[in-house]
């Protein structure tokens, strides 16, 4: 007998909980799907203000092609320039480096023209 009496009260609290517990659970319902409708159009907001700040900077970065262009060009003049100057110093090098001989004779001469002279003298007179 006790034990009919705890499941006939059971059942009585449970016959009036359980509207509540389902109201409740309704409104909780309710409230998520209200939460997530609004992050959906607070989503949608963004993506349409993200998809603007893209359009944005993607205009700046098309303006830039043109400086950035003239700026390669230069920048392969400078090395042209570069090799250039470069191949003139070493071919310069080697053509003093071949004549070397020739050139300090030429330094001799200029710096003491009398010592040139005497040497000249020496090979007359042999």
């Amino acid at each position: 007998m006790g034990l009919d009496l705890l499941v006939e009260a059971a059942s009585n609290v449970c016959s009036v909980l359980l509207p509540i517990v389902a109201v409740v659970a309704l409104i909780f319902l309710i409230v998520l799907l209200y939460h997530a409708i609004k992050a959906v159009k607070k989503s949608t907001l963004m993506m349409d203000d993200l998809s603007k700040t893209l359009r944005s900077a993607d205009r700046q970065i098309n303006a830039l092609d043109g400086p950035l262009h003239t700026l390669n060009e230069l920048s392969e003049t400078v090395d042209q320039i570069h090799d250039v100057s470069r191949n003139l110093v070493r071919s310069a090098l080697v053509a003093v480096l071949e004549n070397l001989s020739l050139i300090r004779d030429w330094i001799k001469a200029k710096v003491n023209p009398d010592h040139k002279m005497s040497q000249q003298d020496e090979d007359v007179s042999e």
